[in-house]
């Protein structure tokens, strides 16, 4: 054995073989004979773990190095509970979604034949489920006001033109000058 690698592994393999009398000779060898050596720190290390004086941090003992985490285990179980809970909570708004807009599109093609068919009774309950499933969208009021409209319901019309919420000022101004335009009728 001529340098310090060589010998520093051949005293580790005698100390995982139990040997450890001859792998603390080698260590002692290469702390002497190579003292600006890393091997000699690494050296000194071993003898310490040896000799029973190192510090907890340095020794581990193998059978714990085998052992897993349990938290480092459980944190992947934990992450795919969590996405699994997120991906049902989503996969059931879609669903919701899903049907609250199967529902709409069914009252408004509903609303819309009633209309066509100058059936008030039937448009009146249709409509209405069209502006309770989606109050913001201006289609069911505006599908309203040329119901009333076609019908000469100025009053219908007027305040269904108010109860609108996101229709163009340019498209309420067509719709105003189209009541304006009844009333004169």
């Amino acid at each position: 054995m001529s340098n310090a690698i060589e010998i520093y592994a051949q005293a580790f393999r005698l100390q995982s073989e139990g040997r450890i009398l001859e792998a603390e000779a080698l260590y002692m060898d290469v702390v002497r004979k190579y003292p600006d050596s890393k091997e000699k720190e690494y050296a000194q290390i071993q003898l310490e773990h040896l000799r029973g004086t190192a510090s907890e941090t340095i020794v581990v003992p193998l059978q714990e190095k085998e052992k897993p985490n349990a938290l480092f285990l459980s944190i992947p179980a934990l992450a795919l509970a969590v996405l699994s809970i997120v991906l049902s909570v989503v996969l059931v708004n879609l669903f919701i979604q899903q049907k609250k807009e199967s529902a709409y599109q069914k009252s408004y093609f509903s609303a819309l034949f009633a209309s066509q068919s100058n059936n008030r009774e039937a448009f009146m309950r249709n409509i209405d489920a069209v502006k309770r499933l989606q109050p913001k969208n201006p289609e069911g009021y505006r599908l309203a006001l040329d119901f009333y409209i076609r019908n000469n319901d100025v009053a219908a019309a007027q305040r269904e033109l108010k109860a609108c919420p996101t229709m163009s000022p340019t498209e309420i101004k067509i719709y105003y000058d189209r009541i304006a335009k009844m009333k004169k009728l």
